[in-house]
């Protein structure tokens, strides 16, 4: 099964522009435009939404350097069958044991995440095993992961934003430098619009700290 990499499909872009299924005057350009609103809610977000394949090679492996004996940062993890985490106790960067999973707990608790909702894949480890360490004062990457990496599905959010992207993508061909109305403040631009409303639909998954730019 391949990685599904985009978050829309042009049937549901088409709707949210109100255009009719049997509209197919624009089909190319709608298709064009969604890679890169796709890729743009990741940049925002700085992660990505779509998960690993499940085969041919279902799980890769990522380093971590621990902030603290006890507390690990990680990347979207999936936690499933395939899944291993290891610690390099002897700080030459080779050797790595195995963790039993009773020794740590992942984090968010109950995958419930900063919007408040269930399906969130593990973003950090928290080590509850007295006798160990994650050893974050080491010289190595302490931590070793062998997993799949990304999200089980696509938060309704993220894809709410992903659509208006994609709209104003495909609205920006029509306007004229950038501009697509006025408010007491001045003219407002397509580059404004499309980072008040994706970043606030994106904003607990990390997309409030960098702007959208339509190039």
């Amino acid at each position: 099964m391949a990685a599904v990499t985009t978050y829309v499909t042009r049937d549901e872009v088409k709707a949210h522009l109100g255009l009719a299924a049997s509209d197919t005057n624009d089909d190319a350009i709608l298709t064009s435009k969604i890679v890169p609103a796709c890729r743009a809610v990741d940049g925002l977000c700085r992660r990505r939404f779509w998960r690993d394949p499940v085969s041919p090679d279902p799980t890769s492996t990522r380093l971590y350097r621990p902030i603290s004996s006890d507390w690990c940062p990680i990347d979207d993890l999936i936690v499933d069958a395939d899944t291993v985490i290891s610690l390099n106790d002897a700080d030459d960067g080779t050797t790595f044991v195995v963790l039993p999973a009773t020794s740590y707990i992942t984090h968010p608790l109950n995958g419930i995440g900063q919007d408040g909702q269930p399906g969130w894949p593990v973003t950090a480890l928290e080590l509850v095993d007295s006798s160990r360490s994650f050893g974050w004062w080491m010289k190595h990457l302490a931590v070793k992961i062998i997993g799949r990496w990304g999200w089980i599905a696509v938060p309704d959010a993220v894809k709410e934003a992903t659509l208006m992207i994609v709209a104003d993508l495909f609205h920006y061909k029509d306007v004229r430098s950038g501009t697509i109305g006025f408010n007491e403040f001045g003219p407002v631009t397509v580059r404004s619009a499309v980072a008040a409303h994706a970043r606030s639909l994106l904003l607990p998954y990390g997309g409030g700290s960098q702007h959208y730019l339509v190039a």
